[in-house]
């Protein structure tokens, strides 16, 4: 049976907007930006990534001036807001230390002084998590292979646990924040038992050495991760918590290459899915056990270096806001409304269950044992007013509308007012005036001058216009729910639009390399086909040359042995001519002498050779 999905048509908005600023971005394995209700943050250029800059709601527009975090003496690897602490932020550094920063409601200075100071790890500092329940506690990640737990408010690690030979890439608290999640640079997926410092799950989960990240899925015992396969395909996996030996696959994701991080909202029970350099946020609803792709992604326009995903009390009800983001491109950064759109004015209740609002333990509480959800309390009593930022205020009730237009109209509209006659005397009322708020102040009129027979006539006339006010609210309420969802299909289609274009560019420069490789590979096998012939000729005249040397070897060693012949048979000879004691007078005899020695000295040669 298919999934029936519980939240349809949602679109995306641009609630806030930064202009002429300068982020650094660049790789990291946390986010490059994050936000709350009152600020936003990420490194700026300037600084050689050293620098936070944080941005309020009131600067929105082209922004003169950032306000910056001088906040360490090497490269920010990750920071964090920490969780209903909208005032201060946390932040991790090449440095290997860890510094909490305090940033006043107006943002109007810059800061270099730190409210404290975290070190303890001997390298870089990748990954800081802060606990959603426990007030205090903060756990790191470094590339010394180690995680470490940290008391905030003392200022020191209480706990350490030790991979030894690999380093972190993502790191998560489960909901009640009793466990860690983790992901690691040898492909592992760990999950950790901070308080008693061991790995109670280790599994493989994506072939790809690349980076993986994980997210649990509130309070269930189901979580996801994302990665890639061997060939680079991305992919999104469901677990079970209480079986890792096997997962569930899940369709949906695009075949980019930017690492996918996932946000979980545990309210509406939605993943999100975003990517750098994408302008596109995947969305999955989970329902009992399963997760399943939604029916329409999120287009956001433009491609960003990076998201952060807002708290829940951070959004507007009165819009039917479920979720704000904020992303961050080359040179400007941008608060996201994802809309859900009804034409209901009253609070939703279905789209705004009870949300986190505060920590339920103490650190020394969660130290020794203790486990806790969040603080919640209901959205519809929060105040949102002091959260929400550049949110419109509460849309009035149709009625409310009605009578605010009739008093309006009766002060600034030129309207023929009725003349008052006595009781024998009927009235008569010509109006010709197009709007419902003039018919319905001239109605009213006539209800203070007529005879009481006639007053439940023109109260009917009145309730009459009162419907076709509401009717003509309604419709204009559609056309807008319409208009603002053609908006959104037609920012989906420019976005498919771009993102093909893209793949197409991306689809000729690959070709045009493999055009290129297969002109190289043609000529490599030209030069290799040519390389053999030589070598074939070569291998001809060294058989050749080898046959003729064998040859003349042969013949070199016959002219050997008949040397050596005539060369015994001269020594024989000399011998037999020394014991017979001949002596041979004149020239005969010398000339016979030398050419014995002659013989000889030429046998000996030959014999050497």
């Amino acid at each position: 049976m298919a999934q029936k999905f519980r939240f349809r048509n949602l679109f995306a908005k641009s609630h806030t907007k930064w202009e002429d600023i300068q982020p650094l971005g660049g790789a990291t394995d946390g986010y490059i930006i994050a936000g709350n209700s009152k600020f936003i943050a990420f490194p700026l250029q300037g600084g050689m990534g050293s620098t936070l800059g944080v941005l309020s709601y009131k600067q929105s527009g082209r922004v003169k001036q950032i306000s910056q975090i001088r906040a360490h003496t090497s490269h920010i690897t990750d920071f964090k807001f920490l969780p209903y602490q909208e005032n201060t932020v946390a932040t991790a550094s090449q440095d290997a230390t860890i510094k909490f920063w305090h940033i006043d409601d107006d943002n109007s200075k810059d800061i270099d002084t730190p409210l404290t100071t975290l070190s303890g790890h001997a390298l870089k500092i990748n990954l800081i998590a802060p606990h959603n329940s426990a007030k205090g506690i903060l756990a790191s990640a470094s590339y010394d292979k180690t995680i470490k737990v940290w008391n905030t408010e003392e200022s020191k690690d209480v706990l350490t646990i030790n991979q030894g030979s690999n380093y972190a890439l993502c790191l998560e608290w489960s909901h009640d924040g009793s466990i860690l999640g983790s992901t690691w640079n040898d492909k592992q997926v760990r999950i950790i038992d901070p308080r008693q410092q061991t790995f109670v799950k280790e599994f493989g989960a994506h072939q790809s050495t690349r980076a993986q990240k994980m997210a649990f899925l509130g309070n269930t015992s189901y979580f996801v991760t994302t990665g890639f396969d061997q060939v680079q395909k991305r992919q999104l996996f469901l677990w079970d918590i209480r079986n890792t030996s096997s997962n569930i696959k899940v369709e949906g994701c695009s075949q980019a290459q930017g690492v996918l991080h996932p946000y979980y909202d545990s309210d509406l029970g939605i993943l999100y899915l975003n990517g750098k350099g994408e302008g596109l946020v995947r969305l999955f609803e989970y329902q009992n056990g399963t997760l399943t792709t939604h029916q329409n992604d999120v287009m956001v326009t433009d491609t960003t270096k990076g998201y952060g995903f807002l708290p829940k009390y951070a959004v507007d009800t009165h819009q039917n806001e479920v979720c704000r983001l904020v992303k961050l491109c080359s040179k400007y950064a941008e608060a996201v409304s994802i809309i859900y759109p009804r034409r209901s004015q009253d609070f939703q209740e279905d789209l705004y269950p009870d949300c986190s609002i505060d920590f339920s333990l103490t650190a020394q509480q969660w130290l020794e044992g203790q486990n806790a959800q969040p603080k919640v309390a209901a959205m519809k009593d929060l105040k949102l007013s002091n959260h929400t930022h550049h949110s419109k205020p509460a849309t009035t009730t149709h009625n409310q509308t009605l009578s605010h237009q009739v008093h309006h109209t009766t002060t600034t509209t030129n309207v023929t007012q009725p003349q008052r006659k006595s009781s024998n005397t009927q009235t008569s009322h010509t109006t010709h005036h197009v709007k419902t708020e003039a018919k319905v102040e001239a109605i009213s009129e006539k209800e203070n001058s007529h005879p009481n027979n006639q007053q439940d006539v023109e109260h009917q006339q009145l309730q009459k216009a009162i419907e076709e006010n509401k009717d003509y609210l309604a419709k204009n309420e559609n056309l807008k729910s319409d208009l603002a969802q053609k908006d959104a299909e037609i920012t989906e289609l420019k976005s498919q639009v771009e993102y093909l274009h893209l793949q197409v560019q991306e689809r000729i420069q690959n070709e045009q390399s493999v055009s290129v490789l297969t002109q190289e590979v043609e000529q490599l096998k030209q030069n290799l086909v040519q390389s053999e012939t030589q070598n074939t000729e070569l291998k001809e005249q060294l058989q050749a040359q080898t046959v003729t040397f064998q040859q003349e070897k042969e013949l070199l060693n016959l002219q050997i042995q008949e040397f050596k012949q005539k060369y015994q048979d001269c020594i024989q000879l000399v011998q037999t001519l020394s014991q017979q004691e001949v002596s041979l007078e004149g020239l005969e005899h010398d000339q016979l002498l030398q050419s014995l020695r002659s013989l000889a000295e030429k046998g000996e040669q030959n014999s050497q050779l």
